[in-house]
């Protein structure tokens, strides 16, 4: 028994101890406190205020509060009011609700500050409706309020931004690289430190880590050191250690990691201009040899390769010489192509060059010549028979057509046109269809003599090439036709010796005969 009154009193001693350190609390409606009723202890504690900030002028401020009342608290609620050049731009008050004796809870607030400043006071009411006594299960109309002296760390805002320019590497090569920050806050830093390490690169003329100093950067201010990287593997980063002392004072350190892309430094293009040649002749083409890289190439020579192609390039090493990035240089050569070559021919080229560091490399690559080739139907001869004919009598007209090209002709279809003196007899046309390359054909086109004179027979063949190009090659020939009359004339005069002939050996016969009679 004597136990318990011991700790009766002593918590009653706590409680009286705490009410004592507290602000003045105003209990509202004590008027309507009924008799008997023991007024109650309305003890709060600050158990902490923490700020969340951002890079603008806004930041979140968290206060918890602990209740150490014996009666509920109905309809709580808290009110923040900043003592510094700042506002709260979140509603206002925050509702806390009921709040039980023991519990703690925690007011948020957004406040905005007009200028930078490293902590504000402020003021934080406490405010409550009603009471709820639990032993006596009713409202004891109780409500009443308290304020509290805090401040909060105001130093959000600070904002320092580190980057790389550019973030491509290159390969094989040193690249010269630009370490930018930047300060986008509000606060001035001071005494910043820049700590660069390499992962996957190499940091050149540098000691390890390399580091940067500024006395200062204000707001806005922003600076660049260089460094010079060679990557070391297909994943290089640059991590960068930043320290600076900020706006409270207070030593900030924070890590970057800046990635860096690989790219291939030494690309070389090499393409023809145009693509295309003819096979079974000579062209003469341009090549654009072409740094698509980032860095300078020195000493540059090409040479082309032909180990399974029937093509023949002439010069097949050409000194190129410097090409810085972006360079396009053009070289003239001549091509020879064999009528056996393929319909697409790839000429291998190997660059040799040398670096900025005096090392030297080799690219490999390979371009494509299409290869087209001519048709070649050829109308290789055009007889008439007979060459003089008589009017009203027919005549044969003899085309005959050679592929001389090394590809099959298509869609070969012939047309024979006459003068007005001549009438076909048949059709003039002729569909042939695909000719083979190297097969003669021979297409006859018959023809009635209507009128004497000179007339004009042509052939016109029009066909489709390899590559679905219509072309077409014509021919003509010339007859004479003469009248009927002439020639009947001149079949009397072929004829006339042999009469007499005839008629001559009649007389010597008849003449035989008789002297044999008179002999008898």
């Amino acid at each position: 028994m004597r136990a318990h009154l011991i700790l009766a009193a002593a918590a009653a001693l706590a409680l009286i101890v705490l009410a004592a350190g507290q602000p003045l609390i105003s209990q509202q409606g004590a008027n309507q406190q009924r008799t008997g009723y023991r007024p109650a202890a309305f003890v709060f504690v600050v158990e902490s205020v923490s700020t969340t900030g951002s890079s603008d002028a806004t930041g979140v401020v968290q206060v918890a509060i602990s209740y150490w009342g014996v009666r509920t608290l109905v309809n709580a609620q808290a009110r923040l009011e900043p003592l510094c050049d700042a506002r709260v731009t979140s509603e206002q008050p925050v509702l806390l609700g009921s709040w039980r004796p023991g519990t703690q809870k925690v007011a948020v607030f957004t406040v905005s500050l007009s200028k930078p400043a490293p902590r504000c006071g402020a003021k934080l009411f406490i405010s409550w409706e009603n009471a709820w006594d639990d032993s006596l299960a009713t409202l004891t109309h109780e409500g009443g309020s308290t304020a509290f002296e805090l401040s909060f760390g105001a130093c959000w805002g600070e904002d320092l931004v580190l980057r790389v320019v550019p973030s491509t590497v290159y390969s094989g090569a040193p690249t010269s690289l630009s370490l930018e920050v930047e300060n986008r806050g509000r606060f001035e830093l001071t005494h910043l430190t820049l700590a660069v390490s390499a992962q996957g690169v190499a940091v050149l003329d540098a000691s390890a880590p390399q580091t940067f100093q500024l006395d200062s950067l204000p707001p806005g201010g922003s600076a660049a050191f260089q460094l010079t990287v060679a990557p070391q593997s297909a994943t290089p980063a640059l991590v960068v250690t930043a320290s600076y002392l900020g706006c409270s004072g207070s030593l900030v350190t924070r890590t970057y990691t800046l990635p860096l892309y690989v790219a291939s430094g030494q690309a070389v293009l090499v393409a023809p201009d145009p693509a295309v040649v003819r096979a079974g002749s000579s062209a003469r083409l341009k090549l654009h040899v072409v740094n698509v890289g980032g860095v300078p190439l020195y000493n540059v020579k090409l040479l082309l390769s032909l180990q399974r192609s029937p093509l023949s390039v002439t010069p097949s090493i050409i000194d190129v010489g410097e090409l810085r990035p972006g360079e396009d240089r053009v070289i003239d050569v001549e091509v020879l192509v064999p009528t056996s070559a393929s319909a697409s021919e790839a000429v291998g080229y190997q660059v040799v060059y040398s670096t900025g560091s005096g090392s030297s490399a080799v690219l490999q690559g390979s371009f494509t010549l299409s290869v087209v080739f001519p048709a070649g139907l050829t109308i290789t001869s055009i007889e008439a028979v007979p060459q003089q004919p008589q009017v009203g009598s027919n005549m044969i007209v003899a085309v005959t057509l050679v592929n001389d090209g090394t590809h099959p002709v298509y869609a070969v279809n012939l047309t024979a046109t006459a003068s007005e003196g001549l009438a076909p007899m048949r059709s003039p046309y002729a569909f042939l269809g695909q000719l083979n390359p190297q097969v003669l054909t021979s297409v006859p086109f018959s023809f009635r003599v209507l009128e004497p004179g000179v007339h004009e027979v042509k052939v016109t063949a029009v066909f489709r090439d390899p590559y679905g190009n219509v072309q077409r090659v014509e021919r003509a020939v010339i007859v004479s036709a003469v009248p009927a009359q002439q020639a009947s004339q001149g079949e009397q005069q072929r004829w006339n010796p042999l009469l007499l002939a005839a008629g001559l050996a009649a007389v010597i016969l008849a003449a035989a005969f008789l002297w044999r009679r008179v002999r008898r």
